[in-house]
Order: structure tokens, then C-alpha cells, then sequence
């Protein structure tokens, strides 16, 4: 099979973490990391659960009958 194509997928997963927070006490820094929306992970070790797939693009192609980019699947987000 050949890789002709290449995608942008959007996805969403579970994973474990790791983070530093600079806090006075172990639950102050349990929940500036609970509540803080920020994505900036020091390493991730593993994904709990496979990656569910939101959207994914068409970004290139080598067939020259497809040149403009197409939506190829497409979920709400949130709507699971």
C-alpha cells in the first residue's frame, strides 16, 4: 500500500503525565494542576485509551487529480 497522502488528524485522549507546579503545599499544587487548562506537560508517559479521532484533513496528495484539500471525516467536538 502505498503512503501517498499526508493527513492532519485532530484528536482527543487520555494520558498520564508529568508536571511541575511551583505551590506551598501538595494540595495547592493538586489543584493548580486540576484546574488549570494549560496543555504544557513536561513528558507524557502513556495514553490511558486509544485516541479518538475529532477531524481529519486531506493536506497533500501526490495524485494530481486531487489537488484542493477535502474535509475527510469530521466530528463535533464535544459531542460524544
Amino acid at each position: 500500500m502505498k503512503k501517498d497522502k499526508e493527513f492532519i488528524v485532530f484528536c482527543h485522549f487520555s494520558a498520564i503525565g508529568k508536571r511541575i507546579v511551583r505551590a506551598s503545599s501538595l494540595e495547592e499544587a493538586k489543584k493548580i494542576v486540576e484546574s488549570d487548562e494549560s496543555v504544557k506537560f513536561e513528558e507524557i508517559f502513556k495514553l490511558t485509551e486509544p485516541c479518538k479521532v475529532d477531524e481529519a484533513l486531506l493536506l497533500k496528495s501526490n495524485d494530481k487529480a486531487s489537488d484542493d484539500r477535502e474535509i475527510v471525516e469530521f466530528k463535533n467536538w464535544g459531542s460524544e
